[in-house]
């Protein structure tokens, strides 16, 4: 078949779908040719909205939600009894969605040893880290090891724990460990108890 085949053939096409239009609608034939042509332009002409690969779609860790997105106290104080490791006590406050991140708040009580603050903030990194891999591989053995997928955030007796959601939060994570290591670093020889702080509020 030609390309005057073809053209033919469409346009054949075209009208029998404009004629199906009339029947169906009971609409005179321009009104038809214009629903028709609005449709052709809909599915043709119009741009597809661009998202951000990094964002477009999300690792779908949510520790302790029910089936309609809320947090479940004690599941999640269950998931994280490990904390009792570095904490005399603790208890679950709130979780929220922050950023490309998921937020977990925790209440703790002072550590079971004595520890200087830079110490203190490794170690919550580290055990925070390792509880959530677990967490995950406990459903899903093949996920294997994600950098900087958890980040803390120390504020009095708060405890923060951001999870990624996307390659973007990995990154901000990234960001702040690194940031809160060097003013760390710059603050240890006066004594500077407390890292940099962001909000991660709701």
């Amino acid at each position: 078949m030609g390309i005057l085949g073809t053209i033919f053939l469409l346009g054949l096409v075209y009208c029998l779908i404009v004629l199906m239009v009339m029947a169906v609608m009971n609409e005179p034939v321009l009104k038809a040719k214009t629903r028709v042509n609005s449709f052709f332009k809909e599915v043709f002409l119009t741009e597809t909205p661009q998202q951000s690969k990094d964002s477009e779609w999300t690792y779908g860790i949510y520790i302790g939600m029910d089936a309609n997105g809320y947090p479940l106290a004690d599941v999640i104080e269950n998931y994280f009894t490990d904390l009792n490791r570095i904490f005399s006590d603790f208890y679950f406050s709130g979780a929220w969605s922050s950023e490309n991140c998921m937020v977990y708040s925790f209440i703790v009580d002072e550590p079971i040893m004595e520890i200087e603050q830079e110490q203190l903030y490794k170690l919550c990194q580290k055990r925070c880290n390792n509880i959530v891999h677990r967490i995950i591989h406990s459903s899903n053995p093949y996920f294997g090891h994600l950098p900087n997928l958890v980040a803390i955030q120390l504020k009095g007796n708060q405890l923060l724990i951001s999870i990624a959601e996307n390659d973007v939060g990995r990154r901000q994570n990234a960001d702040y460990i690194k940031r809160t290591r060097m003013s760390m670093k710059k603050h240890s020889k006066k004594n500077c108890n407390m890292p940099i702080e962001e909000d991660w509020s709701e």
